[in-house]
């Protein structure tokens, strides 16, 4: 075949653009590191995934995003435990006073956990290194 089948054009392709591994493999730990402070698992898997050797900045990464996924389900765990805790001891009455408080407090602890993975998903997708 020489040219397009009758009846049909041939699609234009854009030329194919190479980026060096370097730089490519730079882009992906910061798109997994970003990844993990958003989605804890993602971040506990990073660290136990058998990749070829990652960069200092990546693990620190890790590490810490496995840190904070681990400090915030510590935080969510106990958000959610406390109400449970005082209804077994109190009347109705409070037991319903104390569930709308405890409503309120995971609303408000769901905002700062989320503005706080947010900034640290961003800081860390463009390459920064922070500590928590």
């Amino acid at each position: 075949m020489v040219g397009p089948l009758p009846g049909r054009q041939a699609r234009y392709r854009r030329p194919l653009t190479t980026t060096p591994p370097q730089e490519d493999r730079a882009q992906a730990e910061h798109r997994r590191a970003s990844l993990g402070y958003l989605f804890w698992p993602a971040a506990l898997y990073e660290q136990f995934a058998q990749r070829e050797p990652a960069s200092s900045w990546y693990r620190t990464q890790v590490k810490q995003a496995v840190a904070f996924g681990n400090r915030w389900a510590l935080i969510a765990f106990g958000a959610l435990l406390w109400p449970l805790l005082i209804s077994f001891f109190a009347n109705p009455t409070v037991t319903i006073i104390v569930y709308f408080l405890a409503l309120a407090l995971d609303a408000v602890l769901l905002v700062v956990w989320l503005r706080a993975a947010l900034r640290y998903s961003r800081m860390a997708s463009h390459g920064e290194t922070f500590s928590l």
